[in-house]
């Protein structure tokens, strides 16, 4: 599968997430965000939080190292740093990523109707 459906697929499913696409981690969110009216993108922000914090609590709770897992994401921190905000975009990213190739994967073996 090329990259450009790839680059949609992953659209699509930051779409149906309900928070603001991205490509990679440094890219800035708040780009985004800027161009949308203020209440969109506060919607789009509290969406982001209430996504990462359960896939942090996911994986901190699967990690044989909970509390580093936490410190990493900023798991509780009131004014988190650049990397644990870098951290948290990798983290959302990684699974829209997952996402997409388990869509793909299953779209492959899915028989074609007629």
């Amino acid at each position: 599968m090329n990259d450009v459906l790839r680059s949609i697929m992953r659209f699509h499913v930051f779409t149906e997430l309900g928070v603001a696409p991205i490509d990679s981690v440094p890219y800035d969110m708040n780009r985004i965000l800027a161009s949308l009216p203020p209440d969109e993108a506060r919607k789009l922000r509290r969406r982001f939080r209430k996504l990462w914090r359960s896939a942090a609590k996911a994986k901190a709770s699967s990690s044989a190292r909970p509390e580093r897992e936490k410190r990493v994401l900023g798991l509780g921190a009131e004014n988190p740093s650049k990397s644990q905000k870098a951290n948290r975009k990798a983290l959302l990213l990684g699974r829209v990523f997952r996402d997409v190739e388990k869509r793909i994967k299953e779209s492959k073996t899915a028989p074609m109707s007629t």
